[in-house]
């Protein structure tokens, strides 16, 4: 294999795995569409985002129950700003 292919082989890949992590991937292999059907071209982040959280709940309707329970989130929060990082001022 020459290089070049070797290089288009791992970029592939690479790219491959981000993809296979997004909401756009997930509606697509959800309905079944390919990167060029209209419907996946014409949906909205926004479509995509209430059609994943509808099936989701739908799935599990106990999930809303625990969604965002953090007891330690006041202290999470707390330790981010304690942070020695640079900090932007804004007026």
């Amino acid at each position: 294999m020459s290089p070049f292919a070797s290089q288009i082989k791992a970029r592939g890949r690479q790219q491959g795995k981000a993809l296979s992590q997004s909401l756009e991937w997930w509606w697509r292999n959800r309905w079944g569409l390919s990167a060029t059907d209209p419907r996946y071209l014409e949906a909205t982040i926004e479509e995509m985002a209430v059609d994943y959280w509808a099936t989701r709940y739908a799935a599990e309707p106990s999930l809303d129950d625990h969604e965002f329970d953090n007891p330690d989130f006041d202290a999470d929060v707390d330790a981010m700003l304690q942070a020695d990082e640079d900090w932007e001022e804004v007026p």
